[in-house]
C-alpha cells in the first residue's frame, strides 16, 4: 500500500467512527454501563470530529499532518477553507476545551448538553463539499462501500 492510500484510509476511519460512534450513543439500556459508554461513545464521537475539522480546514500543516491540501488543487483547497464558519471554529474550540484538555471550563454534563447530532451533520456536510472536489477515486470507493452509515445524522 502506497503512502497516499494510507493517508486516505487514515482520513476515511475518522469519519467512519465519528458517524458509528454518533449511531451507536442511543442504544445502550443498563444504567450504569450507560453513562460509561456514552462518556466513552463521546469523546469519540468528539476526537474524530476534531480529526476531520483539523483535515478540512489545516491552513498550516506539519510534514507528517494528513490535509484536505494532500489532495486537492490549491484553487480548491482554498474554496475548501472558504467553508470554514463560524459554527466550525466553536465546535473545535468546544472540543478543546471540554473534551481534549483538562480545564475548568468543561461543563457540568457534557455528555447531555454536547449537540451531537448537530455536531455530526455540520462536520458530514463540509465533509462532503470535500468529497465532491476530490478527484483521487479511493476516496470515493470508501464513501460508496460506506456511504449506508455516513451523512445519516
Amino acid at each position: 500500500m502506497n503512502f497516499k492510500s494510507l493517508k486516505i484510509q487514515y482520513t476515511c476511519y475518522d469519519v467512519y467512527m465519528m458517524n458509528r460512534t454518533f449511531l451507536n450513543l442511543s442504544n445502550i439500556d443498563d444504567k450504569e454501563l450507560k453513562i460509561i459508554l456514552q462518556n466513552a461513545l463521546l469523546e469519540s464521537l468528539l476526537i474524530h470530529s476534531r480529526k476531520i475539522i483539523d483535515f478540512l480546514f489545516a491552513e498550516e500543516k506539519s510534514e507528517t499532518d494528513i490535509s484536505a491540501r494532500d489532495f486537492l488543487k490549491e484553487i480548491d483547497f482554498k474554496k475548501l477553507l472558504k467553508e470554514k464558519t463560524s459554527e466550525i471554529t466553536e465546535l473545535k474550540k468546544r472540543i478543546n476545551k471540554e473534551i481534549i484538555h483538562s480545564t475548568t471550563i468543561r461543563m457540568e454534563d457534557t455528555v447531555k448538553s454536547f449537540p451531537r447530532k448537530k455536531t455530526v451533520e455540520c462536520i458530514n456536510s463540509k465533509f462532503k463539499i470535500f468529497l465532491d472536489k476530490v478527484e483521487d477515486r479511493e476516496f470515493k470507493i470508501f464513501y460508496e462501500k460506506y456511504k449506508d452509515i455516513w451523512f445519516k445524522a
